[in-house]
């Protein structure tokens, strides 16, 4: 598979439902509140040769021409850009902040599993089971950085390279996983099994 697999960070919190939000951080208003989540940082790897960028506030010019150079400068037929979960949250932070028209997500590492675990109900997935990155991660022998501090506020902390070593972290674990799943080798967190991609 040729293309790219990447992240975004948040810089405002998130707020948990039923807790006071600290006093200390800014907080948007919730998971669909993308006006007011910013971005921190944009990590992108490259699939086939491991290539590692990252993008801060005063680089997201370059990560915006990144997007508008693809269709001129690779013309490669399949080219995937992969995510996790991002469909549903990071495409729509780069739309809202105006670094693309539309998602660019064309293979959503999560929502394959799901459909891989589910078939046809893959999106009403069970409570009891868990498909996050840290499970996945768990049972695949992956590398994770998961924290009981939310970025956004280690962001607001003002360490920023903990932040950003987070993200490298999600798209380098991401891609590891793409791996596995398109070979069949993946470990389902939940039975032990391993998963086929459907197509």
């Amino acid at each position: 598979m040729k293309g790219f697999v990447y992240d975004c960070e948040i810089i405002r919190c998130i707020p948990k439902p039923g807790q006071p939000n600290n006093p200390k951080y800014e907080y948007c208003k919730g998971w669909d509140d993308f006006p007011n989540m910013g971005i921190s940082v944009v990590a992108v790897i490259d699939i086939e040769t491991d290539a590692m960028n990252t993008f801060t506030e005063d680089e997201f010019g370059d990560f915006a021409e990144l997007w508008e150079e693809l269709p001129i400068s690779e013309q490669i037929v399949g080219l995937q850009i992969v995510g996790f979960n991002s469909k549903q949250f990071h495409d729509k932070l780069l739309v809202e902040y105006g670094f693309v028209d539309e998602g660019i997500t064309t293979f959503d590492l999560a929502q394959e599993i799901r459909k891989a675990v589910y078939e046809r109900d893959w999106d009403s997935q069970p409570n009891i089971d868990s498909y996050s990155l840290t499970s996945l991660c768990g049972a695949n022998g992956q590398h994770y950085m998961p924290g009981k501090v939310m970025s956004a506020m280690l962001w607001q902390d003002g360490k920023h390279d903990e932040v950003i070593s987070r993200c490298v972290n999600n798209v380098t674990a991401t891609r590891n996983l793409l791996f596995k799943f398109l070979n069949g080798d993946l470990v389902d967190p939940n039975t032990g099994k391993k998963l086929k991609y459907q197509g």
